[in-house]
């Protein structure tokens, strides 16, 4: 499953897809670097794309199964 989750934090979404057993490529959006630290060091493998505002339509090639948006 392919995932991006938009003002991630620290990853709950990603924790709770773990704790469901769901296999996934995580990418994340999030500007907050205690937050970006946090996620990154709870969970391997997550794609940081930095700003919301920032993230291009190439960054990510294949289709998203999942979008996640949490704003602030």
């Amino acid at each position: 499953m392919i995932v991006l989750s938009c003002f991630d934090g620290i990853g709950g979404a990603r924790e709770a897809l773990a704790n469901l057993d769901i296999d996934c490529k995580y990418y994340s959006s999030e500007i907050d670097p205690i937050a970006i630290k946090t996620a990154q060091k709870n969970h391997n493998g997550i794609i940081q794309l930095g700003n919301i505002k920032a993230i291009k339509k190439d960054y990510i090639k294949e289709p998203i199964d999942l979008l996640i948006g949490g704003s602030p």
